[in-house]
């Protein structure tokens, strides 16, 4: 009889980080998650201290552990991913040299604006990707026009995966990431896969600043005596290079081959599409990545605030409750006694990035009426972001050669709430097949299992991990209800477009 193992997963995401543990039989024995968030000004600056991550990732190691009953010594392989975008600066000893830069942090973007357009197209071309202020290199810009020392200083770029990898393997001086990570810089040839001269002479930017560009399944280095002293993991245990979190994402839907669709529902909510190739959006509002499986592309339609407006929600208007519940278990029992009731009601997200890309924008509730509860507010922020996705929706069909299946995978930990699911998928007039366990930390915890395994046909034996919950199913009369919604929707957007026009 097989021996039966454990794989860990863990996400360092932008507001939150979770580990899972997995079996070889296909089983989630246990997950945890803890909170945080970046400290962020009035005009969208965003950092962190990358050693916040490694002591989320600490707490939710050992409390995933007791969960699962086991030791952290039981572990036999790692894969870590997380957000991308976020710059993290190293010098030679692999100390960060200042705060990590968020990826919703706007600085840095005048830069690339400042380019003649024909440098714009190169970027583009190479990329792959929109010119805008989400993705590493307009961050790296800002610390080479205002931070000159600390640039002058930086040994290696890394990502929040990379970073809390370094941490378990001590492998300073071999720094690497992986293509899906190298893919959201700005940087990276995607097609060619290598990063591109051509981008770095251009900006004058250290090709040996950027880190080795290898596959996220390969085993690069094993837990140290140091960071096993500290977790408790066993000295030698095998840690692949892992990945940027809407790879590990399709992973774990099991968006494997083309055409096939997953919405992840989390703090960034992204609709990706897998291809054989990659593709170009002209009309510069959709990103493209590499998969973290080898030969395989994601196109990416997002929508910048859909869980940060959620968590805005519940901190502001459901963490004071006198029952002391979880706020966003208040949410959905206030949102339950409404769901029937189609008032005016709107909410306009207060992204300032996807899918609308203006740096002005507020948000806004709109419609307000005395009979309005807590349950109607928040029954508007559900069909607000679900809004917002449709526009996300809207930008992927608009390229050539993106289709979107009739039955679409939802992932991420928001999945739980079965009103957003219906909002949702009204909304936009899809059906959900909604996974059990899927999302960035289960995506790795399998990456690390087909690396660590040498397994060659992943495609056959992922199917012992992909496991559904159920099916979400849209009402053709909702649907028909919010596109005349959505029709009102856009034209409250470009009022409050001219509006804070104005207000300039």
């Amino acid at each position: 009889m097989e021996k039966v193992e454990y794989y860990l997963g863990t996400d360092v995401g932008t507001s939150s980080c979770k580990t899972i543990i997995i079996s070889s039989e296909g089983d989630t024995l246990a997950q945890s998650s803890t909170e945080y968030w970046a400290n962020t000004d009035k005009n969208g600056r965003a950092e962190i201290i990358p050693d916040e991550w490694f002591k989320a990732f600490l707490h939710t190691l050992e409390d995933s552990c007791k969960k699962a009953s086991i030791s952290p010594q039981d572990i036999s392989g790692i894969g870590v991913t997380g957000q991308m975008v976020t710059l993290i600066c190293l010098d030679k000893s692999g100390n960060y040299l200042r705060p990590a830069i968020l990826w919703y942090d706007p600085r840095g973007f005048e830069y690339l604006d400042k380019l003649p357009s024909d440098s714009k197209d190169l970027i583009r071309q190479i990329s792959y990707n929109p010119i805008n202020a989400t993705f590493t290199l307009p961050k790296l810009l800002y610390v080479k026009e205002n931070e000159l020392e600390i640039f002058k200083r930086i040994y290696t770029l890394v990502w929040s995966s990379d970073y809390i990898r370094m941490k378990l393997t001590g492998n300073t001086g071999n720094y690497f990431t992986d293509m899906t990570n190298a893919s959201a810089t700005l940087m990276y040839d995607i097609k060619r896969k290598v990063w591109s001269d051509d981008i770095t002479e251009l900006l004058n930017i250290p090709k040996d600043i950027l880190p080795e560009v290898l596959p996220a399944k390969n085993v690069i280095g094993k837990i140290s005596s140091n960071a096993s002293a500290i977790t408790g993991l066993k000295q030698g245990t095998p840690v692949i290079i892992g990945t940027g979190d809407i790879g590990a994402d399709n992973v774990a839907a099991g968006v494997l081959k083309n055409n096939q669709c997953s919405i992840r529902f989390s703090t960034c909510a992204t609709i990706s599409v897998c291809l054989d190739e990659p593709l170009m959006d002209l009309d510069d509002k959709c990103p493209c990545s590499a998969h973290s499986l080898e030969d395989l592309f994601l196109m990416q339609g997002t929508s910048a605030s859909f869980g940060s407006s959620q968590k805005w929600f519940r901190d502001t208007f459901c963490s004071w409750d006198s029952s002391n519940e979880n706020g966003y278990d208040i949410m959905e029992s206030e949102v339950s006694k409404v769901m029937q009731d189609h008032s005016d009601l709107f909410f306009h997200s207060f992204t300032k990035a996807a899918p609308y890309w203006n740096e002005k924008l507020k948000g806004q509730f709109f419609g307000i009426e005395p009979y309005h509860t807590r349950g109607h507010f928040t029954k508007a922020l559900y069909e607000g972001i679900a809004f917002d996705l449709k526009t996300a929706l809207q930008n992927l069909k608009k390229i050539k050669g993106v289709k979107i299946p009739e039955e679409i995978f939802i992932i991420g930990g928001a999945t739980r709430n079965n009103f957003l699911c219906h909002v949702v998928s009204n909304v936009l007039g899809y059906n959900f097949r909604k996974m059990k366990e899927a999302d960035a930390a289960f995506g790795v915890a399998v990456l690390a299992w087909i690396g660590i395994n040498n397994v060659s046909d992943y495609r056959e034996v992922l199917k012992r991990f992909m496991k559904y919950s159920g099916n979400v199913s849209y009402d053709r009369n909702s649907k028909d209800l919010y596109e005349k919604k959505y029709i009102i929707f856009k034209k409250i957007h470009n009022n409050l477009k001219e509006i804070l026009d104005y207000w300039e």
